[in-house]
């Protein structure tokens, strides 16, 4: 005969209890077994689920190669910059690197095919590049820094040069004797709230920027400019309480604005 503390185990509130916590263990485990497992493919392999996505659905591709419906879905929306890949790579089935090393051979690629194409690169389209690379080599929580970007910069010799022409020589010398000696006597007898200093400048609103990241010693020849400008004159007077700003121009409602 079984005795009481036994038997009120099995009592139908205890029991309940008892079985509730066991099963949310058993799925809790069931989950973190399944989706704690993530999916690294190759460049091959996913070349594979491309090809099988030509003739089935997606929902077909997931139950069949026991991939998760978001990672088939990705693959499919970077079908192309994946086949990019694939070409500049020999070894399609081969280990997977770690992500920083795998991120970065992805972007000296794109990197010299820019380059190759005369195109401007900043910091900021590397950054944005090496994102968009991460998601398509199924690293989505890379997250490229500016401390990354430092490193792979040092890493491939990677430099800021100028693509504009070279600055005039200033005349420092004239320009100092102008202040000391002439400046002093054009403004007697004016207040220095009224002695402006003004300056016009061209405003190339379609340029590109006058620097770009190149490899260290190689040669950059800048592209055709857009003439496309707006010549702006800037004043302010010598106690700064007044700044101005003018655009000249031939019409009275310049296109550009």
């Amino acid at each position: 005969m079984l005795d009481f503390p036994f038997y009120g185990f099995f009592h139908p509130p205890w029991f309940y209890i008892f079985f509730l916590i066991f099963r949310s263990i058993f799925i809790v485990q069931k989950v973190a077994s399944t989706s704690g497992k993530r999916c690294t493919l190759s460049i091959e392999q996913k070349l594979e689920i491309l090809g099988a996505l030509k003739s089935k659905k997606s929902d077909d591709v997931t139950k069949y190669s026991n991939i998760g419906y978001s990672t088939v879905k990705k693959i499919r929306q970077n079908g192309e910059e994946i086949r990019k890949i694939a070409l500049n790579n020999g070894n399609l089935n081969r280990k997977r690197k770690s992500p920083n090393k795998e991120i970065g051979e992805a972007l000296i690629t794109w990197f010299h095919q820019m380059r190759a194409q005369n195109a401007t690169i900043n910091g900021s389209l590397m950054l944005d590049k090496a994102k968009q690379l991460s998601i398509t080599l199924g690293h989505q929580d890379f997250e490229p820094s500016r401390g990354w970007l430092e490193g792979f910069k040092s890493h491939h010799n990677i430099k800021f040069i100028k693509v504009s022409g070279e600055r005039a020589a200033a005349d420092q010398a004239g320009a100092e004797n102008w202040i000391n000696n002439v400046l002093p006597v054009v403004i007697e007898g004016y207040d220095l709230s009224d002695v402006f200093n003004a300056d016009e400048t061209g405003l190339y609103y379609k340029a590109a920027p006058s620097g770009t990241l190149a490899i260290a010693g190689s040669h950059h020849t800048g592209g055709k400019t857009p003439k496309d400008r707006v010549t702006v004159l800037f004043l302010c007077n010598s106690t700064g309480t007044e700044k101005k700003a003018y655009a000249i121009e031939k019409l009275k409602n310049p296109r550009c604005f």
